[in-house]
């Protein structure tokens, strides 16, 4: 599993995150990586180098742009459509905008509630990702990475590898996935 947390303020960063790796110890449940940032283009360049079973944890307002969340959550759920997203916020005026964006949110967790809740709706979103992912067969995929780029593609929708004239290159050629409305 690997997490990522988009938090602008440091003071909820850390203790969000100190929560977090509470739930993980107490669990036992292992985690690939921790993502914690302050910084969106920080936070999709990861997830775009990432393949698993991801679970985010955003909040709506980053760096005093009202739903600059809401748009981070747009464009994770284009990288990854099986993620699990939830937001965490002080604006709970923004739950039912959320629908919106059609980004499938898990939960919507309001800060300013006790610690104990707080808690409580992280351990259900976790376990949320670990039932869900359990029973879902794991598609394996081709990784491609280089200094200009990275992408993954399911080994099910490669067709062949062609060679090019020019060294060190080559085509890959896919079917149309249903993921790509084709």
């Amino acid at each position: 599993m690997n997490i990522f947390l988009l938090e602008d303020d440091i003071m909820h960063q850390q203790r969000l995150e100190l929560v977090i790796r509470e739930i993980l110890l107490e669990k036992r449940w292992p985690a690939k990586s921790i993502v914690t940032t302050a910084r969106p283009e920080t936070l999709l360049k990861k997830v775009q180098e990432t393949v698993d079973q991801n679970i985010y944890f955003l909040d709506i307002e980053i760096n005093g742009e009202k739903k600059m969340g809401l748009e981070i959550a747009s464009q994770i759920r284009n990288i990854d459509p099986y993620g699990v997203i939830v937001f965490i916020t002080t604006h709970s005026e923004f739950a039912p905008i959320t629908y919106a964006y059609k980004v499938s949110a898990f939960d919507f967790i309001a800060k300013d509630k006790p610690i104990d809740t707080i808690k409580q709706h992280l351990v259900d979103c976790f376990e949320n990702l670990l039932r869900t992912r359990a029973s879902e067969k794991k598609e394996e995929m081709f990784l491609f990475s280089n200094q200009h780029s990275n992408f993954q593609v399911p080994f099910s929708d490669i067709l062949y590898f062609e060679t090019t004239e020019i060294s060190h290159n080559c085509l890959l050629y896919t079917s149309p996935s249903p993921r790509d409305g084709a």
